[in-house]
C-alpha cells in the first residue's frame, strides 16, 4: 500500500487540475487504510486549499475529520 500512496501523490503533481485531486484524495484514503492519519490529513487539506472547486473537495472536511 505504501507504494500506492506514493504513486498516487506522484500523480497528484500533474498539471491537470482534474487528475491532481482525484490523486491526493486516493493517496489520503490508501495513507488512513494504514493508519498514517498525518499524512492523510496532509493530502487531504492539500485538495482542500489547492483544489477548492473540485468534485474532491465539495466533501473532503468528512475525511479530514477521520484524520484528527
Amino acid at each position: 500500500l505504501s507504494k500506492a500512496a506514493t504513486a498516487f501523490v506522484a500523480a497528484s503533481k500533474s498539471d491537470n487540475e482534474m487528475i491532481a485531486p482525484v490523486a491526493l484524495k486516493k493517496a489520503g484514503l490508501v495513507y488512513l487504510e494504514q493508519g498514517d492519519k498525518e499524512s492523510a490529513h496532509r493530502v487531504f487539506a492539500t485538495i482542500k486549499k489547492s483544489f477548492p472547486q473540485s468534485q474532491e473537495a465539495s466533501d473532503i472536511d468528512k475525511y479530514i475529520a477521520l484524520t484528527e
